[in-house]
């Protein structure tokens, strides 16, 4: 009831900033007395995994800390995830990306699309060259799917940038803001893998139980393509991934944790078996993003080595 409040009222306000800030607001008020019973229900529920798994923490990786933590996919969603337990440091030039949808896409229910995995580790051992021309970004469409940004593609990489160009302004108009912020991350980026020593790097499988992330799963070659061209790039890093992927087989305490290659993790599991104890402590800006099982106790478990000081100078969206 609270959230349904939250969103009728917000209809009624113009600013986009100060109608989310009124909606969580809403959403967040509680009693102490809920508080602390749904602390509670969330310590059980930490409780219970540890019993399901003989006392073991459950990591997405081989470490528990880790310098630098980022996602690359395949939908926006694991973003979210970083930023609701503290991971995000900052906006990466990566985020909110994903694959150009194909031309049959909405047409025919078996195509997946590329989320363009291959090009994104391209792209951050080429220091983001063909993300810096602005002559290689076009307009696929008016508008994306909540008619907020264009839908727009770099044709050199088929990367599609889907929550970058404001609808307010054309692809010529707001292309020089676009460049200074993609530039800023870029640089920020490639300084923080230079400082890092350990990364995690994190892609997160349909998410959303809809069409439009239906994203196919990323090959056992396309992974060891990108921990050998990583390894080259910077031979002193030590890189972990961890593929989230959605088995709708899974039942609630049950996954599945599969080594690729040395640091490089398939976790499937059910993503659509949630528990409101999660949300708790640890809120997305919309309640229809509610974190799933085996996602949300991984991250829970993890942490940077270094708390993100500036976590709120860089991010978006």
């Amino acid at each position: 009831m609270r959230h349904f409040i939250a969103n009728v009222i917000a209809m009624f306000i113009p600013v986009r900033k100060t109608r989310s800030r009124v909606r969580n607001k809403i959403r967040n008020m509680t009693t102490k007395r809920q508080r602390v019973k749904q602390e509670q229900k969330y310590l059980q529920l930490k409780s219970d995994w540890l019993k399901h798994n003989n006392g073991q923490l459950l990591l997405p990786g081989r470490f528990s800390e880790y310098d630098f933590i980022f996602a690359i996919g395949a939908t926006c969603h694991i973003s979210w995830f970083l930023d609701a337990f503290g991971l995000r440091q900052f906006s990466s030039p990566l985020e909110w990306t994903g694959g150009k949808e194909p031309s049959n896409w909405y047409i025919d229910p078996s195509v997946e699309r590329s989320s363009r995995f291959r090009e994104k580790i391209d792209a951050i051992c080429n220091g983001f060259s063909d993300f810096l021309s602005p002559e290689n970004y076009k307009q696929v469409s008016d508008w994306n799917l909540h008619k907020e940004h264009h839908n727009v593609v770099n044709v050199k990489n088929n990367i599609r940038f889907w929550h970058a160009f404001p609808i307010g302004q054309s692809l010529e108009s707001y292309m020089p803001d676009f460049m200074r912020k993609i530039n800023r991350r870029a640089d920020k980026m490639q300084k923080m893998l230079q400082s890092s020593n350990k990364i995690l790097i994190c892609w997160a499988h349909r998410t959303w139980d809809q069409k439009d992330v239906m994203d196919a799963i990323i090959s056992d070659i396309d992974i060891k393509y990108a921990i050998k061209k990583l390894k080259r790039k910077y031979p002193n890093k030590i890189f972990d991934f961890v593929f989230f992927e959605h088995d709708g087989t899974k039942n609630k305490f049950q996954f599945d944790k599969i080594c690729v290659a040395p640091g490089a993790f398939r976790i499937k599991s059910n993503h659509f078996l949630t528990d409101t104890e999660y949300d708790f402590i640890y809120t997305y800006t919309d309640v229809n993003h509610s974190h799933t099982h085996v996602i949300s106790e991984m991250l829970d478990n993890i942490k940077l080595r270094q708390k993100a000081t500036n976590h709120n100078t860089d991010i978006d969206f």
